[in-house]
């Protein structure tokens, strides 16, 4: 009773910094579980990639995977990499209009990926994302991270529709090696594309199953529930264009491709590049620093879409829109090919621009109850991989490697007081 006298009265006391999860988690979870995961900061899933990093494609993988989660019933922290990498971590996304995780579901930065062994005390499981996590030089700059190495060996680990982003790993033998026995303490791997799959096979030793990428697993309402939060008023009859890497003769194309169809042509460029963009061959209306919430209106609503982009092609069959894929080669051609050659779309690719205006039949429109059918099976079958993965038996005990980890972080700490003694 002496407490809630000067509650909130000058300031006598303070709400505690998870009280807003603690009423969220009330909603679904016992009482007592809802106080322990709020008061001890714990969490079902650690959610470990690059969701923060300013590309529509790589936060809506992460923002997808996140959904997908949370409507099983998980609660999920979305963790970055080390802020020491060569590559910055950016504390929240960077292109969401409205950020789509409330502040309690954000971990905090970590100095170093050691100091990341932390959240083994915070996430019963921890998952790795998709969208080209082992290619070899995003795994580098990235600060090695995405290994999770810094998880220990008891923990579930599981990497979902990884992807290496191209048809061979590139590493050196012995960052082959490496990561080779890092990826073997995971207890399920899955690969996005069929090639990744045989890497996994070939260079690692390791039995991958081919999945979808996340976005096919989120339902279609959750993309036109953002899209609804900012009432976005998109134009009518227009052809969309969602272009990486412009070029004049791509420029060219798609004012030809727009003058066919009678539509409009409005653009959106990737985020990073909006401004940089060379205006005297880039004469297209343009849609310039695009929010996430824009880049996916733009899709829903067009007549038609050619884009370079693998996340444009995602989008535009999530849509069912009437599309055209050209084959980015510089990006990584495999992803395009094995996910438009699963669904029976691989009329849909050019590889040069120059090719669009010398096949016609590019602008017939998709079959998507064809389509459909296929995607379906896919989804299901990816998610039924996802669920049995997170509720899979895993390892229990500490490894060498766990111990002898341990053991040098405490020696490390030891040494670390010594030295400010000494000084």
């Amino acid at each position: 009773m002496d407490w809630l006298k000067h509650n909130r009265i000058n300031n006598s006391f303070y709400a505690h910094y998870n009280r807003d999860r603690f009423y969220s988690l009330i909603k679904s979870l016992p009482f007592n579980k809802a106080v322990d995961m709020s008061v001890n900061n714990k969490y079902d899933i650690g959610l470990v990639g690059n969701w923060s990093f300013p590309n529509y494609g790589s936060e809506l993988t992460y923002y997808a995977l996140n959904r997908v989660l949370t409507n099983m019933g998980y609660s999920v922290l979305m963790i970055e990499w080390p802020e020491d990498s060569k590559w910055k971590p950016y504390g929240a996304t960077q292109l969401f209009a409205i950020e789509p995780y409330d502040k309690e579901e954000i971990a905090k930065g970590y100095p170093t990926k050691k100091k990341m062994t932390e959240l083994n005390y915070m996430c019963e499981i921890f998952v790795l994302g998709s969208d080209q996590l082992m290619d070899n030089y995003l795994y580098w700059v990235f600060g090695s991270s995405f290994a999770l190495d810094w998880v220990y060996s008891y923990k579930n680990k599981i990497g979902y529709a990884l992807s290496f982003g191209r048809d061979e790993y590139h590493g050196s033998i012995y960052e082959q090696a490496e990561l080779a026995h890092h990826l073997k303490r995971l207890n399920c791997i899955s690969a996005r594309e069929k090639s990744g799959v045989r890497i996994f096979k070939e260079k690692f030793g390791i039995d991958a199953e081919q999945v979808l990428d996340p976005v096919f697993l989120c339902d279609e309402s959750e993309y036109k529930n953002l899209i609804n939060k900012l009432h976005i008023i998109t134009p009518v009859n227009y052809m969309f264009t969602y272009i990486l890497d412009p070029d004049p003769v791509k420029t060219l194309i798609l004012r030809q491709s727009a003058e066919r169809l009678n539509l409009k042509l409005k653009a959106i460029l990737d985020g990073e590049k909006d401004n940089i963009i060379n205006d005297d061959f880039w004469n297209i209306d343009t849609v310039y620093n695009a929010s996430i919430e824009t880049w996916l209106a733009y899709i829903a609503d067009c007549d038609f879409c050619i884009t370079d982009s693998f996340h444009g092609v995602c989008f535009s069959i999530i849509f069912r829109k009437n599309f055209i894929a050209i084959v980015n080669n510089k990006r990584g051609a495999t992803r395009f090919e094995s996910l438009l050659s699963l669904l029976g779309l691989e009329n849909r690719m050019v590889y040069k621009a120059e090719d669009i205006p010398e096949r016609p039949e590019l602008f017939n429109p998709i079959d998507y109850d064809k389509v459909y059918k296929i995607l379906d099976d896919e989804r299901e079958k990816s998610r039924h991989w996802l669920v049995d993965a997170l509720k899979g038996k895993y390892n229990v005990e500490l490894s060498d490697y766990d111990i002898l980890t341990m053991r040098c972080d405490m020696l490390e700490e030891m040494i670390r007081k010594l030295s400010e003694k000494l000084k």
